[in-house]
């Protein structure tokens, strides 16, 4: 069995002393702090618009330097987000007309398309 040591304990300094109202406003501001948590936290939990949760959430990440990001797509009829999905879709053109991706007939997509609607109406 390992034999154990004394601990030293440190000798004594030069204490902090805190007045009682100091001690006070600090505990006062902790609790302040945790209440005001909760309630972003609840703000947060009722937010129901996927676009402000993701502006929200990017903004934490960004305030926090967490390194994960995130990607907030512009609202859809914006013109940098219908600049985007141009840019997009010229770049896929591109990549069929060079052979390295292959499209398919409008008539498909179309087909397709009304089906997921026909799903959706039901």
């Amino acid at each position: 069995m390992k034999e154990t040591k004394p601990y030293d304990l440190p000798k004594e300094g030069p204490k902090n002393i805190v007045s009682e109202p100091m001690a006070e406003y600090q505990s006062m501001s902790s609790l302040q702090l945790e209440a005001d948590k909760a309630r972003l936290i609840r703000a947060i939990v009722n937010i129901d618009s996927k676009l402000v949760f993701d502006k929200v959430k990017q903004r934490l990440r960004d305030i926090l330097n967490l390194r994960e990001e995130v990607v907030v797509e512009p609202e859809p009829d914006s013109k940098e987000y219908i600049m985007t999905g141009l840019k997009e879709a010229f770049l896929e053109m591109k990549e069929v007309k060079a052979g390295r991706s292959q499209s398919r007939p409008a008539e498909e997509l179309l087909k397709e398309l009304m089906e997921e609607r026909d799903e959706e109406d039901d």
